[in-house]
């Protein structure tokens, strides 16, 4: 393939929530994040993909562990590339979240997620990517000020 220039326009969306069901002890959180990006020339580029992660979050002051969420969810992924399936991936999670300082928050994930490749005329060996994927992620989010916070 030669090189080639294009423009795109893409959109970002993501949505969060957090359903109390029992005295903040106990919350249904999730989160969908939706994207797309729709190339001028380079058609077998665009791409549309939505994800969504649901499970229930523990509070952990019960067992002294005060300030702390723990979370397990499930993941459904779906992915298509110029109007076709790419992949899909179906997976589950866990999350801890703890206030560490009166501006720090300890965010650490790990997923577990089985992921699906399809062919495709223009990606005819996509399928050859399917497979586990396991993911950690560990941040510590601090307040720098009310305007300003790093990661």
């Amino acid at each position: 393939m030669r090189e080639q220039s294009d423009w795109n326009l893409f959109a970002l969306g993501n949505i969060s929530f957090a359903y109390d069901l029992g005295g903040s002890a106990f919350s249904l959180e999730g989160h969908a994040t939706l994207y797309t990006s729709k190339y001028a020339d380079l058609d077998r580029l665009d791409l549309g993909l939505f994800e969504l992660a649901v499970g229930p979050s523990f509070n952990l002051g019960a067992i002294g562990w005060e300030r702390a969420r723990l979370g397990v969810y499930a993941i459904v992924v779906g992915s298509r590339l110029r109007g076709e399936t790419y992949s899909t991936s179906w997976g589950a999670g866990t999350r801890l979240r703890s206030q560490l300082r009166d501006r720090a928050i300890l965010d650490a994930r790990f997923e577990v997620r089985d992921i699906d490749y399809d062919d495709s005329d223009d990606y005819p060996t996509a399928s050859l990517q399917s497979g586990d994927s396991y993911r950690f992620r560990a941040q510590i989010i601090h307040s720098i000020s009310p305007r300003l916070t790093g990661f």
